[in-house]
């Protein structure tokens, strides 16, 4: 069993959830929680017209590659709520990549970057 430290905080209306994991819990992700009250209707649309039965997500054929995240994003999920309807997209990265390896991160870098995210998705939905 793993266990994983999860922090969650709003960012200029976008909520973020930072997990601290791995081997003396050295490993970092970030996310994103992308809403339809947080993304403009037309890039909204576009990012349903992409669901699927398996509920997987295609980050690499939308504009969630277009954001800047840490080294480029590295998952995305739609989630759901009880009547399986689509009510978020969950985005982010992960700092386990190889020019990653020998540096050290902490729960404030993951809220930098992760207010460095939110800022270049702001500018590219022009908010």
């Amino acid at each position: 069993m793993r266990e994983k430290r999860v922090f969650t905080e709003e960012v200029d209306g976008f909520t973020a959830e930072y997990v601290n994991w791995g081997e003396d819990f050295k490993l970092w992700n970030y996310y994103v929680y992308f809403t339809v009250k947080n993304v403009p209707s037309a890039f909204w649309k576009k990012l349903l017209a992409m669901a699927s039965e398996k509920y997987s997500l295609r980050y690499s054929d939308s504009w969630l590659n277009e954001i800047d995240w840490h080294h480029g994003i590295t998952y995305a999920s739609f989630e759901r709520d009880s009547l399986q309807n689509i009510v978020a997209v969950k985005a982010g990265c992960d700092y386990a990549h190889l020019w990653d390896e020998g540096c050290e991160y902490d729960l404030a870098d993951m809220r930098r970057d992760c207010a460095a995210t939110i800022a270049s998705a702001k500018a590219l939905f022009a908010l």
